[in-house]
């Protein structure tokens, strides 16, 4: 952007946090992740595709593809802190099925903007086509984010390396997921590997 220009306050981290990655050549993120479960499916129908865990995920805001009424949830909203504890405000999003169908595909969630007078839509997708589908075909998806077992596999880009920042993130996470899923852990019902520690 030009800098004489109005940056809002809420992008000035990102603006600095790209020139930071510019200049040292490193971009960390961190990775949340899960096993013993289903994957996200992805119908890459353009009529269907709407049905599926993966769009519902990657495409859409205020909705949930939980096929059980009973399960817990935000309503889809859940998905917004990814974004928001991205210094990029991106994610990429890798999952394999039971039947080991892949899919993958990173989601950058910005705010709608004008360039040159020509209006931009406030997500953008990185994907190995034009049409922005998802990568479905394995040997496509980056290795380093290729799941080897069905689940899903969430990568927040943009986080901050600093080892101090980034045990006092641990720190946070680990009270969250004690809060709020301490039933589950207490019965055994889920295990949560944060860093290299064990709740």
């Amino acid at each position: 952007p030009n800098p004489e220009g109005r940056v809002y306050k809420a992008y000035k981290p990102m603006l600095e946090y790209i020139q930071k990655v510019k200049q040292s050549g490193k971009l960390a993120f961190l990775e949340v992740s899960d096993k013993n479960t289903t994957g996200m499916d992805y119908i890459d129908d353009d009529e269907k595709c709407s049905e599926s865990r993966f769009y519902s995920f990657a495409k859409s805001v205020g909705n949930s593809s939980k096929d059980n009424a009973t399960r817990g949830g935000s309503y889809g909203l859940g998905k917004a802190v990814f974004y928001k504890n991205s210094s990029m405000r991106t994610i990429l999003i890798s999952s394999k099925t039971l039947d080991g169908d892949a899919v993958f595909e990173g989601v950058a969630s910005l705010c709608t903007s004008k360039v040159d007078g020509k209006k931009h839509e406030a997500t953008g997708y990185f994907c190995d086509n034009d049409q922005e589908r998802p990568t479905t075909e394995e040997d496509k998806i980056p290795e380093m984010f290729r799941r080897n077992e069905c689940g899903t596999s969430i990568y927040i880009m943009g986080v901050d390396d600093n080892p101090i920042e980034q045990e006092d993130s641990y720190q946070k996470i680990k009270k969250a997921i004690a809060s709020h899923f301490w039933l589950s852990i207490l019965h055994k019902k889920l295990i949560v590997e944060v860093g290299e520690e064990t709740i």
